[in-house]
């Protein structure tokens, strides 16, 4: 059993995923004496350009992962020298491969995030990981790599290497998916077809409702036409979208809707009205 979690966020692009990823981190890493990691799965950083590491906790350090470099460092650990995975990565013949093997760099992903349980490739010396990953078709491609390839291979490094994630990501003492949303349909539609799919293949998940508006206690009838018209367009929306998200019988948490433009500024306020278990 593993003393490690990690964290993955998704949801449909535009949600906010990002801010909440962070915010959750930031949570964790105020509120505990542990190390906290938080990194993004992009080509390019967020949060290198977003976030001010000096004005955050200590205990929080912010990394960004990209594809190739995860499967560097894969590649690595598997022929046991770095000097000998850039000579098998920079090969023509192994670009080609890459390129045509669907799921390879997600499978890199996954093996260097679980890569301190299994105890194999680079040692994260992390308690916590909170990664802001892939939008929802991408991140459904990347949770189900392991699995293909175990199936793929029946025997050899890769198989037991894929099998071994396989195992880690489905462990709910490990592995945590906060799938985020927000009142949108298509947003709504994207993620409840994300829990199904990820059930599916054996992976729990709950949704994070973003931006959410507390209507209920907003007394309409004494606001101006306008302004009660589109209230109302909101409370109604957010009914339509929690009765589906509740169809699922998934765990729901609110993030209140922050009127900031400002990421940081953001991201502070989700880590102080958001304590992360």
């Amino acid at each position: 059993m593993a003393t490690q979690k990690i964290h993955f966020f998704t949801g449909k692009g535009g949600v906010g995923k990002s801010v909440v990823s962070a915010g959750y981190a930031w949570s964790k890493a105020r509120r505990c004496k542990q190390n906290i990691l938080l990194t993004e799965l992009s080509d390019d950083s967020t949060f290198k350009d977003n976030l001010k590491p000096q004005k955050i906790a200590k205990n929080l350090t912010i990394s960004h992962w990209n594809a190739y470099s995860c499967l560097e460092e894969y590649a690595s650990s598997l022929l046991r020298s770095s000097a000998l995975s850039k000579l098998f990565l920079n090969n023509a013949i192994s670009k080609a491969l890459i390129n045509v093997a669907p799921g390879l760099e997600e499978l890199a992903i996954l093996g260097k995030a679980t890569s301190t349980p299994r105890n194999h490739g680079p040692q994260m010396n992390y308690d916590e990981i909170f990664i802001d990953a892939f939008s929802t078709g991408h991140f459904l491609n990347l949770m189900q790599a392991p699995q293909a390839f175990a199936e793929i291979f029946s025997f050899g490094p890769m198989a037991t290497q894929s099998q071994s994630i396989d195992q880690w990501i489905k462990d709910p003492d490990f592995s945590h998916i906060h799938i985020v949303t927000n009142s949108d349909e298509l947003s709504i539609r994207e993620c409840v077809e994300l829990h199904r799919s990820l059930s599916e293949i054996g992976l729990s998940s709950h949704f994070i409702f973003n931006k959410f508006v507390d209507t209920e206690n907003i007394v309409f009838k004494k606001l101006p036409e306008k302004t009660r018209a589109f209230f109302q367009n909101i409370h109604h929306q957010q009914v339509e979208a929690l009765a589906d998200l509740k169809k699922t019988k998934a765990a729901i948490e609110f993030i209140p809707h922050i009127f900031e433009n400002d990421f940081f500024s953001v991201v502070e306020k989700i880590s102080k009205i958001h304590e992360v278990p």
